[in-house]
C-alpha cells in the first residue's frame, strides 16, 4: 500500500513591486531541523485538495480564503520502508492589513520552529529535499504563464 501525502507552496504577491515571496517552515530539531514548505499525510476518506487545506491551516494558523490548487506534479520516495506519493499544491494568500504586508504566520509547535517569506532564490537555497525544488520550479512556471 502506498501512503498518500501532499506538498503545500504557500505564497503571496506583493501588489506593488509583483515579486512573489513563498512560505518556507523549519522543523524541529528532532524531525530533521530542515526547510519545507507545508507537507503533511492524507487521511482516510480525504481529497488531496482537502489534504492539502487542512496541512496548511493545521501548519500556519491561518484560515484561507482560496481554494489549494494542484501544481500537477508529483513523486515518489521511500520512507520508513513505506512507499510513499506526495502531490504537489500551491494555495495563494491575500494581503492582510494593507500593500505588502506578509501574512503572519502560528506555528504548530509540535513540528516547526521558525518560519519565513522567502522569495524563490531564497526557497531554492533553504529547502532540504531536491523534491521540495523540484515542485517549486513546476509552480514557477505556472505562475510565469499566469
Amino acid at each position: 500500500m502506498v501512503k498518500r501525502k501532499v506538498q503545500v507552496w504557500v505564497y503571496f504577491r506583493n501588489s506593488e513591486s509583483l515579486v512573489y515571496s513563498f512560505l518556507i517552515l523549519k522543523t524541529r530539531p528532532d524531525r530533521g531541523g530542515f526547510w519545507q514548505p507545508v507537507t503533511g499525510g492524507v487521511e482516510k476518506k480525504e481529497s488531496l485538495p482537502e489534504a492539502a487545506l487542512r496541512e496548511a491551516q493545521e501548519e500556519t494558523g491561518i484560515a484561507f480564503q482560496e481554494v489549494p490548487q494542484a501544481i500537477e506534479h508529483q513523486f515518489e520516495f521511500e520512507s520508513r520502508g513505506e512507499r510513499v506519493t506526495e502531490s504537489g499544491f500551491s494555495l495563494k494568500m491575500t494581503a492582510p492589513g494593507g500593500v505588502g504586508a506578509l501574512p503572519s504566520v502560528k506555528l504548530d509547535a509540535k513540528e516547526h520552529v521558525e518560519y519565513r517569506w522567502v522569495t524563490a532564490r531564497e526557497a531554492f537555497k533553504a529547502v532540504g529535499h531536491s523534491s521540495n525544488a523540484a515542485m517549486l520550479k513546476v509552480l514557477l512556471t505556472r505562475l510565469a504563464k499566469q
